[in-house]
């Protein structure tokens, strides 16, 4: 009777254990906006700390993306299925490609985030999809593919 619930106990702390790891592969779906109008649909599967990067748009109006991934450190108090995304973003401007940023981002595992570049904000108007030079939403979820 006591090794069965000794074995019980074992196994639901392994189980606990393996929920609280950070995923060995994430699946990622980046959905980008230029001015309102979807120009790219990008489905990627990632490890944490590999960055990877899509262009989306034409001509003038391409941009580079590069997305990397990570788990918060405990320290951050961040939910257990808390996930960071580092996004840079470079236009290619006159044929050469041009930093425009980096930044992070926080979601939850299928929650999505986004990122947006605006041109200007004098007009007042809230930042969206709708007029935003470029708008990247982006969604992870775990994954099994390794």
């Amino acid at each position: 009777m006591r090794t069965s619930s000794a074995i019980a106990c074992l196994l639901i702390l392994t189980a606990l254990a393996a929920a609280a790891q950070p995923a060995s592969h994430y699946r990622v779906e980046a959905s980008v906006w230029n001015r309102g109008v979807l120009t790219g649909e990008h489905q990627l599967v990632l490890p944490p700390a590999q960055p990877e990067r899509f262009e989306a748009g034409s001509g003038d109006t391409t941009w580079r993306v590069e997305i990397e991934l990570e788990s918060p450190e405990a320290t951050e108090g961040a939910d257990p299925d808390a996930l960071w995304f580092r996004v840079g973003i470079e236009q290619r401007i006159d044929g050469d490609w041009v930093f425009l940023t980096d930044t992070m981002i926080g979601t939850r595992l299928g929650q999505p985030g986004h990122v947006s570049v605006v041109d200007n904000a004098e007009d007042g108007r809230a930042v969206a999809r709708e007029n935003a030079a470029l708008w990247i939403e982006l969604k992870a979820d775990s994954s099994e593919t390794e």
